[in-house]
């Protein structure tokens, strides 16, 4: 890095901004390991000192207290702008990294939600290929975060036979009038039933019946979790099309990336400027906490919501014929 201090004068070194922007170089020149962004402020912190003349006029302790935090600020700005982003995951900058979203159905989208979630990230990252009983981590990663089977946050779209799903298991189809045996260990947010299909064999209405006796005890049994588990919100099923979440998906990633809000607010697929710019940035934060939300186990309530279900449908692939 070029020096920012164009002498090693004794009126430099005296210089309350010279010290500032001189502490400021070094510190960035320093090598940082990852995760001390505080140390790093710190370093600057450490070679800012008060000089001894500053004791004898408030006006220069003033205006030297407003150096050093400038100083701060540089470096916290600095730091801001490192941070780590998965290749996978777009920039937010251009619509074109987004390819496909236009056909995109509501599990698609709920899976470019739970991609940018930082604890899932992590526990795709902790996985090794080398360690025992991965099969068991991935899959209980999937149950946890409610995915049909195990799939890299590193994947940017789902196939046709991936998606999500609460149900963590179920018995064989029977092929005779055998029994079955299905043993199961149930964890404290789960429940199991066992129902007499025989009832549908006699009554149009058998299965309807048993549905709303089911989902009467659903209902006391999520009461009762509430209870026990600290870390939850009921969320309302989302109802805004493609365009929004596509909008709110790519201000998500801008913010990530260490971009300011009004840099945010400049581009011009994202900000509009015959808005006040105050109030750009305020709709961009909102924006962004929206998306924030639906990232943080939001998603389950965009696929499970009937709103985006029917805007948002899936579409079948297309059948292959044989070619004789």
């Amino acid at each position: 890095m070029p020096s920012l201090i164009a002498s090693n004068s004794a009126d430099h070194q005296r210089n309350p901004r010279c010290r500032v922007l001189a502490a400021y170089e070094t510190a960035v020149a320093e090598p940082r390991p990852p995760g001390e962004e505080k140390s790093f402020v710190q370093r600057i912190d450490s070679r800012i000192r008060r000089p001894t003349f500053f004791t004898k006029s408030r006006s220069s302790a003033k205006r030297f207290a407003r150096l050093r935090s400038s100083g701060r600020r540089k470096a916290l700005t600095f730091n801001r702008k490192i941070m780590p982003k998965h290749p996978s995951l777009p920039e937010g900058t251009c619509v074109d990294d987004y390819a496909g979203w236009e056909s995109w159905n509501y599990r698609e989208w709920a899976w470019q939600y739970l991609r940018r979630n930082e604890n899932f990230q992590k526990a795709c990252r902790d996985l090794s290929e080398s360690s025992q009983h991965l099969s068991d981590k991935k899959e209980d990663i999937a149950k946890f975060y409610f995915l049909k089977k195990f799939k890299d946050f590193s994947e940017q779209t789902l196939k046709h036979n991936e998606g999500f799903s609460a149900i963590v298991a179920k018995s064989k189809k029977p092929t005779d009038t055998d029994d079955l045996n299905f043993e199961f260990e149930l964890k404290y947010h789960e429940i199991a039933f066992v129902f007499d299909l025989r009832v549908a064999l006699h009554s149009n209405d058998g299965i309807k019946a048993q549905l709303e006796i089911l989902k009467s005890i659903l209902e006391r049994r999520v009461e009762s979790l509430k209870k026990i588990v600290a870390d939850w919100k009921v969320r309302p099923s989302p109802k805004v099309p493609r365009e929004t979440h596509l909008h709110r998906l790519r201000v998500f990633d801008l913010h990530y990336t260490g971009m300011s809000w009004k840099q945010i607010a400049s581009i011009p697929d994202i900000g509009d400027k015959n808005i006040p710019i105050e109030d750009m940035i305020e709709r961009l934060r909102k924006d962004r906490e929206a998306a924030l939300d639906l990232v943080n186990f939001g998603y389950i309530a965009l696929v499970t919501s009937t709103r985006s279900r029917e805007k948002m449908p899936l579409i079948s692939p297309p059948q292959q014929h044989n070619q004789h």
